[in-house]
């Protein structure tokens, strides 16, 4: 075990991470423990030094000769800043990491089912590694930190941690990979906290486990890309937005950042201009559970030929870190929602495909301007939908409709007739990515698919 200890754990020392033993961590602190996700691309780096930890190891793009390039960091230097971060607003806290990356890593590609599945064995052996570095009859006050499967890895280890008799308050995520767009780019590597984990969390303290009171567990989810609004009563749930310059990247390029940017975020939140993230208070008052970032807006640019699109994002710097009640989150059937469909191509070009869709709101009425579905049950004929097929030309088609009360879910028809490179559906609902498939993955003819709103 303590092989295990000095192998994958370290403590912060205000500067670095060190060794960590039994008998360091003094007792009556608060010990954060901050962990990563799936190590993708990281397998050769792993092969080579399967005893590298996570904020040591250098990715291989980032190496001259064995070598650091100037201006790379660790693949994992976010947890050094996170913990530099955390000792600014709790100078006295134990802050701890937990590296698995010789589990999680994997080659380039998609899928990511061997980490996911890591994930849960990685959890365990956190909780029991915590349970000897910390001392015997420990008070300490735990708060468990971590990044897209680190969630998975986080969550295992407070059941396991509550379940034998320690303090567990704060379990943070930051965008675990839950919704339908992490199907397509975390091939079998969805969580799902809210099924296989949470329903446990919430199980303990008689039913009552979670939420900002005594014997409680916090729990937070800061969701941007991948990640969606948790359903288990108690969690408190955070829509970020990410950077102007990660929205407008193309989306192999922008996708990762925007994935990165809640443990960013959260890192940033320990400005004293903030008071949330990091500044929340932990065992006060009850928190509203939904917020939202709304420091992002768009701007239209001058016509350009030569850009697929003549709108842009742009940041209010001055607001990244407030948050606002998100009071769509979690509404009623009564309360007015604006879905929208979304066909769009990667390359900014549906040329040499001819993507088709119809959309029906079932129990209600549709509300489409420039067509003639009116009325419940109607149909959005597929041309009127289709895309200019101009190469270079934008391909997103947007749609608003409002429900009415008894709404229960959207169902909508799709094909692709000619699938191209790049080709993609999504469904957004209130700005929130809720169904995506690639034109590769799709079968073939008219599908159906439904999403419950």
């Amino acid at each position: 075990m303590l092989a295990e200890i000095s192998k994958r754990m370290g403590v912060w020392n205000g500067n670095d991470y060190v060794s960590v033993a039994p008998g360091d961590i003094q007792t009556n602190k608060h010990v954060y423990v901050i962990t990563h996700g799936w190590g993708r691309g990281m397998k050769d780096e792993m092969q080579r030094d399967p005893n590298a930890k996570a904020w040591e190891v250098y990715s291989d793009s980032d190496l001259d000769n064995g070598v650091p390039k100037p201006n790379t960091k660790p693949w994992g230097a976010w947890m050094k800043d996170m913990a530099a971060s955390i000792r600014q607003v709790d100078p006295n806290a134990e802050v701890l990491a937990f590296s698995w990356l010789d589990h999680s890593a994997t080659g380039d590609g998609v899928y990511a089912g061997d980490s996911q599945r890591e994930s849960v064995w990685a959890g365990y052996r956190l909780g029991n590694l915590l349970k000897t570095v910390l001392p015997t009859g420990s008070t300490n006050d735990l708060r468990l930190m971590g990044a897209s499967h680190g969630a998975r890895v986080a969550s295992e280890a407070a059941v396991s941690l509550k379940e034998s008799g320690k303090k567990v308050s704060r379990l943070t995520f930051f965008d675990s990979p839950e919704n339908g767009f992490a199907k397509n780019w975390f091939v079998e590597g969805k969580n799902d906290l809210d099924r296989n984990v949470l329903k446990q969390l919430l199980a303990t303290n008689s039913g009552q486990g979670i939420g900002n009171g005594e014997g409680q567990t916090f729990v937070e989810n800061y969701y941007s890309i991948f990640g969606q609004e948790s359903v288990t009563d108690g969690v408190v749930n955070v829509r970020l937005q990410g950077t102007a310059e990660a929205n407008n990247d193309a989306p192999w390029v922008g996708y990762p950042k925007l994935h990165g940017y809640p443990y960013e975020w959260f890192t940033r939140s320990a400005s004293a201009d903030s008071e949330f993230g990091l500044r929340w208070d932990i065992g006060g008052a009850p928190i509203f559970p939904f917020w939202k970032q709304d420091w992002l807006r768009t701007i239209t640019l001058p016509p350009d030929p030569t850009s697929p699109t003549n709108t842009r994002w742009v940041q209010d710097d001055t607001r990244e870190l407030d948050l606002v009640m998100d009071v769509q989150e979690g509404a009623t059937q009564e309360t007015t929602r604006t879905p929208a469909m979304v066909i769009y191509n990667r390359e900014g070009s549906v040329a040499g495909s001819t993507p088709q869709a119809m959309l029906r709101l079932d129990e209600g009425n549709v509300l489409a301007p420039q067509t003639n579905a009116t009325e419940a049950g109607s149909l959005l004929s597929g041309e009127s939908l289709a895309p200019t097929s101009v190469p270079g030309s934008p391909a997103f088609v947007d749609l608003l409709m409002t429900t009415q009360t008894g709404d229960s879910y959207l169902t909508f028809d799709y094909e692709f007739v000619s699938a191209g490179d790049g080709d993609e559906l999504g469904i957004w609902i209130n700005d929130e990515l809720r169904f995506v498939i690639n034109g590769f993955d799709a079968p073939v003819g008219m599908q159906s698919e439904s999403i419950d709103i």
